[in-house]
């Protein structure tokens, strides 16, 4: 990946405001932020107390124009999953041309306080779904020349538990809009328990899946855990040759609870439709 892309782009993610709807400029580099004061919490809003409501926030590509047609790359952050104030893991990942950077918070149905509530899980799908949907209907009626087409939907952590769990569920929106789906470092639980399934199998047809998963734990870490994503994982390989379905496992070789910059290269490779190394 151009290293300058990445500087510039980091640049516009940490130095851009938040803007209102209209605010809104449909032109090249544009960041702008939308706020959705009429849907429930975030979970970063109820971890921290804060009554921020939730947003999501987009980046244009440098050669965006308003009749072309261009995919959305969105990444939903691990842990609290953040308030949708910022843009995917590092700017940069696929590029400064064609891809739309977007960012959502994450949700759940209840949060108790402890760090095990924060993990998204099926209870939560009703919830998510709603907000989901609601956030990029408004994104895809403002962008209108969005297409499906390559547009990709993961998530890390905390953030690729919720589509496990989108994709799980079948989520029909989701599946209309987006192609492409990657889970790091989260998610594999709920995607091998439900692949497996012939109807969640023949609904993923025609879509492509990336899992990735490092195989060094980080300290403090829990030390199983790259064993769990393993197992799984081949799982969902066996499952993907199984239902003729579009998979791929790649092991982050010498890495943990992690994306590295070696690693989001690949992630790029991927979403974009290049070969991946060997």
């Amino acid at each position: 990946m151009n290293e300058l892309i990445k500087v510039s782009l980091c640049v516009l993610a940490w130095t851009a405001c938040a803007c209102g709807a209209d605010a809104v400029k449909l032109e090249p580099t544009a960041r702008w932020q939308m706020s959705f004061p009429d849907l429930p919490k975030s979970l970063a809003a109820l971890v921290s107390q804060n009554q921020r409501p939730p947003q999501l926030t987009v980046w244009l590509p440098v050669n965006y124009t308003r009749t072309g047609k261009f995919p959305v790359f969105l990444i939903l952050d691990g842990d609290d999953g953040g308030f949708g104030d910022r843009l995917p893991l590092r700017p940069g990942t696929v590029g400064s041309n064609d891809f739309i950077y977007v960012n959502l918070p994450l949700f759940k149905r209840t949060y108790t306080g402890t760090n095990d509530s924060k993990i998204v899980i099926m209870e939560d799908y009703e919830t998510m779904s709603h907000a989901y949907r609601v956030m990029l209907q408004k994104l895809f009626k403002t962008i209108p020349n969005i297409t499906p087409e390559r547009s990709a939907f993961g998530g890390f952590s905390n953030g690729a538990h919720a589509l496990g769990v989108l994709l799980a569920r079948q989520d029909q929106f989701l599946l209309q809009h987006f192609q492409s789906f990657y889970l790091i470092e989260g998610g594999f639980g709920s995607l091998a328990a439900s692949v497996a399934a012939p109807g969640v199998a023949s609904s993923l047809k025609g879509s492509r899946i990336l899992l990735m998963y490092g195989d060094t734990p980080l300290p403090g870490h829990d030390p199983t855990l790259s064993q769990m994503y393993e197992h799984l994982g081949r799982a969902c390989v066996l499952s993907a040759k199984r239902h003729d379905f579009d998979l791929s496992l790649v092991v982050m070789r010498g890495f943990g609870h992690e994306l590295p910059p070696k690693y989001d290269d690949v992630l790029g490779m991927w979403v974009r439709g290049e070969e991946l190394p060997k």
